[in-house]
């Protein structure tokens, strides 16, 4: 019997000690987390607007904890407003084309920029703010484009 209720105790303080050690204070994760600085960035991106399409690569290092430089180059499609795709009423199984294009413009841009953390992101979820200045060139590019009359093009069929 005696054997049993110190068997008891025994059993009772090992369990208390185990689960005394498995308790976590606040103030020893929250408020004293890690911060791990990634030395350098890198990503792409696809974009789609209202003139057309592009793409990108974008590139930075991180001079300070909250500084970073940015190099960024860009390759952008650009249309006129007034461009329609229409078919060609004269031949069957015509491919679309724009009425009236002279021309396909494409513009790439090549830039340098910083970006500065004025509040950074807690572990638990907000917002982190930042600014950024950008400057840079761009360098436009024209494609000609022959224009044929759809009428002049019956001519030279029949003849």
């Amino acid at each position: 019997m005696r054997f049993l209720k110190l068997t008891y105790i025994l059993s009772f303080l090992l369990f208390f000690c185990v689960s005394h050690g498995q308790q976590i204070s606040l103030s020893d994760t929250i408020l004293n987390e890690t911060k791990v600085l990634l030395r350098k960035e890198q990503s792409g991106f696809l974009m789609i607007h209202t003139q057309g399409f592009g793409a990108g690569y974008r590139t930075g290092r991180h001079l300070t904890g909250y500084k970073k430089r940015m190099f960024e180059i860009e390759l952008t499609g650009m249309k006129h407003p007034k461009e329609v795709k229409i078919i060609n009423p004269y031949f069957e199984n015509s491919k679309s084309y724009v009425y009236g294009k002279e021309n396909s413009f494409l513009l790439i841009r090549a830039g340098i920029g910083i970006q500065k953390i004025i509040n950074s992101k807690p572990y638990w979820g907000g917002v982190e703010l930042k600014y950024y200045y950008y400057g840079g060139l761009s360098l436009g590019l024209l494609n000609l484009f022959l224009n044929i009359n759809p009428e002049e093009a019956l001519t030279f069929q029949n003849h």
